[in-house]
């Protein structure tokens, strides 16, 4: 597992973020259409509020920062196929869609960490805050690498008039 999770932390931390190959395991016209959704939510205190996703079909990252983050707004930036396929393996590694759905604890002031994945038709949600298994909080910690990654580009505001 830490072999897995030190190679996906090299793919997000590397200097050029444009797309790599394709996969072998893709072909040519095959679109990875895997998403990922991300969220921590907010507690009695200052703990960051932000939702990232992560969409294979677009090879493309939204970062909405809300809260006690460094990047406040909208931000995007590419992911390579081959690093969305990595991902996947890790969801299926970890038997993700086998997790239990939701686990609040007792104590009302922590945040949620709340991941969504979508892969071959199937769609799983869960909602955490503590007793996190140490597969869960693996995942957590290589989706928290990419939100703090660099490369990302402010979307700015569209005017109204």
């Amino acid at each position: 597992m830490k072999f897995i999770s030190l190679s996906i932390l090299l793919l997000f931390i590397s200097p050029c973020n444009k797309p790599k190959t394709i996969a072998s395991t893709t072909s040519q016209n095959e679109k990875i259409k895997s998403a990922i959704t991300f969220q921590e939510t907010a507690c009695f205190g200052k703990c960051p509020i932000f939702t990232m996703t992560i969409k294979g079909e677009t090879n493309m990252i939204t970062y909405l920062g809300q809260q006690n983050v460094t990047k406040i707004g909208t931000f995007t930036k590419t992911i390579s196929n081959d690093s969305i396929s990595k991902l996947d393996e890790v969801f299926d590694k970890i038997h993700f869609f086998d997790l239990h759905d939701k686990d609040m604890g007792r104590i009302p002031d922590l945040p949620s960490i709340i991941i969504t994945y979508s892969s071959n038709g199937k769609t799983k949600k869960i909602e955490e805050s503590t007793n996190k298994s140490s597969s869960l909080r693996e995942l957590e910690s290589l989706l928290m690498t990419i939100a703090d990654s660099e490369g990302w580009r402010k979307v700015e505001a569209k005017k109204k008039h």
